[in-house]
């Protein structure tokens, strides 16, 4: 029998899984709320700190559902598609090689080695 503290708001398993569940919601939610594409399939990667006070970045993986891009609530300047040619080409510039986001694009870009960064 598990013994659960009554004074917890969850059993830490659930909590954890509450969480995990509301933070891959909101990678469905902000990514159609700022381009307009569906995602699903969403799997947390990894998390780094942030600069801003006590923030933290995550990383996920998602899987469009949807291709179209239409910027929706002005947060975003930019959003476009590349594929690994472009990549592979310098297009666009990469991120240095510690960041979460060059950790996914060098997952995403897959066995022929990470590619090329200025």
């Amino acid at each position: 029998m598990a013994r659960v503290d009554l004074r917890e708001p969850f059993p830490p398993t659930l909590e954890a899984k509450a969480r995990k569940c509301a933070r891959k919601d909101a990678v469905v939610r902000e990514v159609e709320e700022e381009t307009g594409v569906i995602v699903g399939e969403v799997e947390y990667v990894a998390s780094q700190p942030w600069p801003f006070p006590s923030s933290l970045m995550l990383g996920f993986r998602a899987v469009a559902r949807s291709h179209e891009i239409t910027l929706r609530d002005g947060e975003l300047e930019d959003a476009r598609w590349f594929t690994r040619a472009d990549v592979a080409a310098g297009r666009p510039a990469l991120p240095p090689a510690g960041a979460i986001s060059a950790r996914l694009i060098d997952d995403w870009f897959g066995g022929a080695g990470p590619p090329a960064r200025w």
